[in-house]
């Protein structure tokens, strides 16, 4: 069953702090080393975050964008805070058409700005990567964590932490009906600054100056067979989606 295959964390390479040898644990991280970070609150209710990509969109998982309507949303960019930075109005919010179909696919949304965003060294767009381009190797995770839950288990600022990226048939032992072309799996990982797995639904992947991928879950700390999972932006499904948004 799916809810089993979810439940189950591989061994993590390297990371800033290791939790039982296998959970890479964030630290906090700066606004100008991440420039391209945003938050978002919904209806007061929960925090996501999302990634400049360039002056008027911001791409972040679409079960964050799923149902959600622009007046919904305050989007916040320039602090390494989530209650700080300047507020920029929000036109839209699209959900990748494929989402969740199926569970957890295609899991790539955007947030549109009113107005173009102005660039300062708190605030800069980071780039794509190219269609079909393997995610493989290290990278950096950035975010806050926690979408849902107890808004007191949110990091009050942004966090950064590392993940070694598995191949494809690692995934598929781990997920065997869960993994599709649009996701890729890596070692487990903990935005948060203590030492309790907050099982992140939020945060970025960040390689070669380029965002990667997008965090759909983590997996369960102290477990050596459940990966997290993220979109891969470079996938065709979600790439076609990502050009056809921009208008490229």
């Amino acid at each position: 069953a799916l809810s089993s295959e979810i439940h189950s964390a591989p061994k993590a390479r390297k990371g800033v702090k290791l939790i039982d040898s296998r959970v890479s644990t964030g630290v906090s991280s700066n606004i100008e080393e991440d420039p391209y970070q945003v938050s978002f609150k919904v209806d007061n209710a929960y925090y996501c975050g999302g990634v400049l990509i360039s002056e008027k969109d911001v791409i972040t998982p679409a079960h964050c964008t799923y149902g959600v309507s622009p007046s919904q949303v305050v989007l916040r960019a320039g602090s390494s805070f989530l209650d700080d930075g300047i507020i920029i109005p929000v036109a839209d919010v699209v959900t990748h058409p494929g989402y969740n179909e199926p569970a957890f696919d295609k899991d790539v949304g955007f947030i549109t700005t009113a107005e173009p965003v102005v660039f300062s060294k708190f605030i800069k767009p980071i780039a794509l990567p190219s269609r079909d381009r393997p995610l493989t190797g290290e990278v950096f995770v950035t975010g806050w964590g926690r979408r849902r839950g107890d808004v007191a288990d949110i990091p009050s600022r942004v966090m950064k932490t590392m993940a070694y990226m598995y191949d494809d048939m690692r995934c598929k032992i781990a997920y065997p009906t869960l993994m599709t072309r649009n996701k890729a799996c890596s070692s487990n990982f903990n935005l948060g600054d203590d030492n309790n797995c907050q099982r992140d639904t939020e945060g970025a992947a960040i390689q070669d100056g380029m965002v990667v991928g997008l965090v759909t879950f983590t997996g369960v700390c102290g477990h050596e067979s459940s990966p997290s999972v993220f979109a891969d932006l470079a996938a065709p499904e979600i790439r076609d989606f990502i050009s056809d948004h921009l208008g490229l």
